[in-house]
């Protein structure tokens, strides 16, 4: 991290990193193999998604809220 921070003119700035591996077929190596350094957290893309996923159907308060605003928004809209 303090190399990429380094090169990246970003020192103490940098906290996540995404790497993007040439092969899919190689990313749990990539992981495996990262995870061997120190102070590195990794995550797999599909893992990160999960946690990390805002779409309204993943949060149903969210869903309903857009469901209400677009209903308000008819509302106003009719002549």
């Amino acid at each position: 991290m303090d190399v990429l921070q380094k090169l990246s003119g970003n020192t103490g700035k940098i906290s996540v990193v995404y790497i993007k591996a040439d092969d899919p077929a190689q990313v749990d190596t990539v992981i495996k193999e990262l995870q061997d350094l120190p102070r590195c957290r990794t995550t797999g893309s599909r893992v990160w998604r999960s946690h990390h996923s805002h779409e309204p159907n993943n949060i149903p308060a969210l869903r309903i809220f857009i469901r209400v605003v677009i209903g308000i928004a008819v509302l106003i809209g009719l002549p």
